[in-house]
């Protein structure tokens, strides 16, 4: 079974000054600074469902069962704003039925996370937007 997902887009930006505060498509092909990554998460464009290639890809090779790897943004400043959007898109391929996958944000520099977004995904291909205002 071929299991890829791409991270094509993170757009952190506040709702009431419409200001963006960060903005990465990964378009130099190597991971940017300040991100940190775990398993099989590597940048490329070979596969199909990306939109603008180059992407953030979760590879299905070497085969994970029951696993939880992350993609780590660097720290985002977002100052006084108490309100923020949270944007990315990604893509999925043939994810088992019953898989999982979220977002989780912390305040504190990396010491705690709260997650706050979580769904099912599989066992279909599709290429999805998801939105976040927090």
């Amino acid at each position: 079974m071929n299991r890829s997902i791409s991270i094509l887009l993170i757009v952190i930006g506040t709702l009431i000054k419409g200001e963006e505060l960060y903005f990465e498509d990964f378009s130099t092909g190597s991971w940017p600074a300040g991100w940190a990554h775990e398993g099989n998460w590597n940048i490329g464009s070979s596969w199909q469902g990306n939109d603008t290639p180059p992407a953030a890809m979760f590879n299905w090779s070497p085969q994970q069962y029951n696993f939880e790897q992350n993609m780590i943004s660097p720290p985002v400043d977002v100052g006084d704003n108490e309100s923020v959007l949270v944007e990315f898109y990604f893509a999925l391929d043939f994810w088992g039925e019953g898989d999982l996958n979220g977002l989780s944000i912390s305040y504190d520099g990396g010491a705690g996370w709260q997650e706050v977004l979580n769904y099912a995904i599989g066992p279909r291909p599709r290429d999805t937007k998801q939105s976040l205002d927090k």
